[in-house]
């Protein structure tokens, strides 16, 4: 893929409509949508996302909204608070943010006190996402794979026969 914003924002509504499909397996096309940029209107004013999910569940309707950064650098905290008061704003169910070099640790610890989905993609390379569930024991993955401990948060590195595969979106708490 080349290096343009425009492209990633494609394929990162590509992998959002792929993770839609998962997460609700008997859904009807007709009830879902995931949208490139798309224009929403909170109270506090228009916002135009960068990709969107819509999914409807009887007459419920659930909103994903998805800011993607494609940057040279590692995301800041600026990003998730702006994107936390997007979530309020337009009464979403859930905000990620995606990016192309991963996420400062400020960024890492605001996203998870307010529930802000992280994804580190890199279109071209694999990868494997696993969303952040207390539940897992985060130690004995540590065990399992190569891990790397930065205050409290973790990265895991794990080969398969094809290459090596790297989980950066996956985000595990020490203790």
């Amino acid at each position: 893929m080349k290096d343009d914003w425009r492209e990633y924002e494609i394929a990162v509504s590509q992998l959002l409509a792929g993770k839609v499909l998962r997460w609700f397996p008997h859904l009807a096309k007709k009830d879902m949508a995931v949208y490139g940029k798309k224009k929403y209107v909170g109270s506090r004013g228009e916002y135009e996302i960068d990709a969107s999910a819509e999914v409807l569940l009887g007459d419920v309707r659930l909103l994903f909204i998805v800011e993607c950064k494609y940057w040279s650098s590692k995301v800041v905290q600026d990003v998730v608070l702006e994107l936390v008061g997007k979530v309020q704003d337009l009464g979403a169910n859930k905000g990620i943010i995606v990016s192309k070099e991963g996420f400062q640790l400020g960024a890492i610890r605001l996203a998870r006190a307010h529930g802000i989905a992280l994804w580190h993609f890199q279109p071209g390379r694999p990868r494997l996402f696993i969303p952040f569930v207390a539940a897992i024991d985060w130690e004995a993955v540590a065990r399992s794979f190569e891990t790397t401990w930065l205050d409290g948060c973790a990265e895991w590195t794990i080969t398969q026969k094809t290459g090596p595969v790297t989980i950066v979106s996956l985000i595990g708490r020490k203790g």
